[in-house]
């Protein structure tokens, strides 16, 4: 199923519900930010249920379990279907991931693949515009680097 499909099978108050109990719950947000965080992400479930179809490549949404420093967590990644190599899903365009089949998982609600997915989407922004502002920063960050480094290596 592709993510937009499972966005418009699943009711966006049980997506919110799940992001907030996993990642905002108990980390001090008034009750303000929480409805701010709830319409960005309302608007974003929104947009991306409605994107143009797109043709993809081989590539498809996918959820491992991940653990770092004891700390547990769902980790959502692309996967290569040929070749089973894993990526970040960082700066994707919008339009390419609401396209990308989801691999659903038996362990886990429908639901509750979309809130993670929909958590890791809007990681950057909640916007494409936002995310490609992020993505931009990041970019032009790492070409300063890459420009002291090469400083560094004449002097």
């Amino acid at each position: 199923m592709k993510l937009k499909d499972l966005f418009k099978n699943v009711s966006y108050k049980q997506i919110f519900n799940i992001i907030y109990k996993e990642y905002y719950k108990d980390k001090n947000h008034t009750k303000d930010d929480i409805i701010n965080f709830d319409l960005a992400y309302r608007k974003a479930y929104e947009d991306l249920s409605v994107m143009p179809v797109q043709e993809t490549d081989n590539l498809t949404i996918f959820l491992q379990n991940a653990e770092i420093d004891d700390n547990k967590f769902i980790d959502v990644c692309i996967k290569d279907s040929k070749t089973n190599e894993i990526f970040a899903l960082d700066f994707l365009s919008w339009n390419e991931v609401a396209n990308y089949e989801v691999e659903l998982r038996e362990d886990m609600e429908s639901e509750q693949i979309a809130a993670h997915i929909l958590w890791e989407i809007t990681f950057w922004g909640f916007t494409e515009t936002d995310i490609e502002k992020q993505k931009q920063a990041t970019l032009n960050a790492s070409d300063e680097d890459l420009e002291i480094v090469s400083l560094n290596e004449l002097i």
